[in-house]
């Protein structure tokens, strides 16, 4: 067990105990925004996502980034196959590239893999951020809601339904949490963070990153 798994088992007990506190009505409307903030930026992350490879330079600068940090400079007759530090990357990333790799040869490997990466890091960014805006939109849309949980009627099943919602959301945050992890590690090639995620038991079953691949 790594940091980054006491990190996810930390994120659930502090839902757990916030949404008690705060009782189930409010915790529901937060959940319900979670959810559809989920939905709306499984819908739309691709538009953002198109809109920056095709009318910024977002996409050419991760990608030179990438080949800059990842991909040391061509050495006379050394092939593009050789070019590639697979260790500096993720366990589970590893893995990928690893089978991509193999099942497309060495010819412009590094084209390829830089490719593979940058769309893969960028959809999860485009994906996490319309997910805030739309969390963030919602949320003002849902505090009206506030007052109900006030009502003293409601106090015990406010309680008992938060402590419920609370691990949902906590499960639900992990997955953003454990992604923005695993891209920032691959992206920047943060040692602590990629030792973190290789050493980590319960932590790769929030990742779903393989998913935009």
């Amino acid at each position: 067990m790594s940091w980054i798994d006491l990190l996810v088992i930390g994120l659930i007990v502090f839902y757990v105990v916030t949404d008690f506190n705060r009782g189930f009505i409010r915790s529901v409307a937060s959940l319900v925004s979670f959810v559809v903030s989920l939905f709306v930026a499984g819908r739309l992350y691709r538009l953002l996502y198109d809109w920056l490879v095709e009318d910024t330079k977002v996409y050419t600068s991760i990608k030179s980034f990438i080949e800059k940090n990842f991909f040391p400079t061509q050495q006379s007759g050394e092939s593009g196959f050789e070019r590639l530090d697979l260790m500096r990357f993720p366990q589970g990333a590893r893995e990928y590239l690893q089978r991509h790799i193999e099942g497309n040869g060495s010819y412009e490997v590094v084209s390829d893999v830089s490719v593979l990466i940058t769309d893969a890091v960028l959809y999860i960014l485009c994906f996490i951020a319309v997910f805030i805006l739309a969390r963030v939109a919602i949320s003002l849309v849902v505090s009206i809601f506030d007052v109900i949980a006030k009502l003293p009627v409601l106090h015990f099943m406010n309680k008992t339904g938060g402590l419920v919602i609370g691990v949902i959301e906590g499960l639900i945050v992990n997955l953003i949490v454990i992604n923005l992890i695993y891209t920032f590690a691959i992206l920047f090639n943060i040692q602590s963070l990629i030792n973190g995620i290789n050493n980590a038991s319960i932590a790769p079953y929030f990742y779903f990153g393989y998913l935009f691949f």
